[in-house]
């Protein structure tokens, strides 16, 4: 009876990770998170470890489990340094990975920041990274000299032409009239018009700042890696 016995399965070890930490790791400070996106939508929201490595793959004792065939079994790292500062490293992955669209060269350590954007493989799945360490002075002054660039573009004065407005309504028909609500708001900047148009200039200016950010950083990317051809749809969420 026991020749006859089927044998218990035996599952073999998964493959040694080959990754040395550098002498800067230290352990995530701050809360972050990587909000998941498929076509646009937000399918997902993985609340990240505070370790001082985060692993991405397609086994499961990954920190961060993908599926998609194209993912590495250990594709990339999420690595912290000790001021809580993250980094994206690929393990020399067979499909690579992307930041920012991208394509970044493997056993690299690049730092990543709140708002960019990570594909691993040929998944079609954007990964947004998300974290609440707050800016360094670096990061402030950039965006400091960012919103000044975008208050002194503001001021300058619109050239026009007569023949600009010729035959266009622009959707309003030629009896249209203004409202009275907005002749109330124009006041002398004391009334609650003014401190709205002010909130909405500051939404403005926050987007308009995103978005500089984001389009620097991917300049930046090109200028040292050149340009991907991948054509894949863009995601741009400082528009959202």
């Amino acid at each position: 009876m026991g020749e006859f016995a089927v044998p218990a399965p035996t599952h073999a070890p998964p493959p040694p990770l080959i990754y040395d930490k550098p002498s800067w790791a230290g352990v995530a400070t701050h809360d972050y998170k990587f909000e998941i996106l498929k076509g646009g939508v937000q399918v997902d929201q993985i609340d990240g470890p505070k370790k001082d490595l985060v692993v991405i793959g397609r086994l499961p004792i990954c920190e961060i489990p993908m599926e998609h065939p194209s993912v590495s079994r250990y594709h990339a790292i999420i690595q912290f340094n000790q001021e809580g500062d993250a980094f994206i490293y690929d393990l020399e992955s067979a499909h690579g990975t992307r930041l920012n669209k991208i394509r970044i060269p493997a056993r690299t350590h690049l730092p990543i920041k709140t708002g960019d954007q990570l594909k691993f493989g040929e998944s079609t799945r954007v990964c947004i990274f998300e974290t609440e360490k707050p800016s360094s002075e670096q990061d402030i002054a950039r965006e400091e000299a960012i919103a000044e660039r975008f208050r002194a573009r503001r001021q300058l004065p619109v050239e026009t032409s007569e023949d600009d407005n010729n035959g266009v309504s622009w959707g309003f028909g030629e009896d249209a009239e203004e409202d009275d609500d907005d002749d109330e708001q124009e006041g002398d900047g004391e009334g609650e018009g003014t401190a709205s148009g002010d909130a909405a200039l500051l939404t403005v200016d926050a987007e308009k700042l995103a978005f500089e950010d984001a389009k620097r950083r991917r300049e930046e990317l090109e200028i040292m890696y050149g340009d991907d051809d991948d054509d894949d749809a863009f995601y741009d969420r400082t528009g959202r």
